[in-house]
């Protein structure tokens, strides 16, 4: 007899809360929480920075009031295993999340609607910011925990969910984003999220492994 494959784990790497500066400015990173335990030891950081830097590629190319999944396509260079979930309120508070591919997309929305009220409810003078914070907020690493399990979040989270999260979300390729003639490795090259062991990994990769994640 097989399991629930429902009730099986599917993962969320990150939470990363940003102050946005508006469409295609880079935002400020307030929050940030990782659940690194599917990697290597010697995987976690730059996993852990490419997270960082996808998140804030998205949310930087999001207008405030949106929302929108990025995945990277599969090819040559990654496959596609995961898919960035962002949401930038009208008052300019971000939040994006990276889960796996099969996670439901309005369960993850709803994660990033809870991550932004504690993140408010624990910080209140977060639009005074002025450059990347690192406010500890303990009850985003308990929201990663608990929607490791995406049915059993989606069965607590049920009874909030109101009439936008029954849109329907179109899972958008990340070269969608880019500016023409922009290309992922100039994002990369500028990025200060990355160290420069992981600008040099991404380059030297012939296939970027799975510690890219979306980018």
């Amino acid at each position: 007899v097989h399991g629930d494959t429902s009730l099986a784990p599917m993962p969320v790497l990150s939470i990363c809360v940003f102050k946005s500066n508006g469409f295609r400015n880079e935002p400020y990173m307030l929050s940030n929480d990782h659940d690194m335990s599917q990697f290597s030891f010697w995987e976690r950081s730059t996993v852990k920075e490419f997270a960082r830097f996808g998140c804030r590629t998205v949310v930087m190319r999001t207008n405030p009031g949106d929302r929108q999944s990025v995945i990277q396509p599969r090819n040559d260079a990654l496959d596609d295993e995961y898919v960035c979930h962002a949401r930038v309120r009208p008052d300019l508070l971000a939040c994006a999340v990276i889960t796996d591919i099969g996670y439901n997309g309005r369960v993850a929305f709803s994660l990033v609607d809870k991550a932004l009220a504690e993140f408010e409810a624990a910080c209140t003078t977060w639009e005074s910011a002025t450059s990347d914070q690192s406010n500890s907020v303990p009850a985003l690493a308990e929201l990663l925990a608990q929607y490791q399990v995406p049915a059993e979040a989606d069965t607590i989270s049920r009874i909030q969910a109101d009439i936008d999260d029954t849109r329907s979300t179109m899972l958008v390729a990340i070269d969608k984003l880019l500016e023409r003639g922009e290309k992922i490795e100039d994002l990369v090259d500028r990025s200060n999220d990355l160290s420069l062991a992981s600008k040099t990994f991404s380059k030297r990769s012939a296939k970027l492994n799975r510690c890219c994640i979306i980018l």
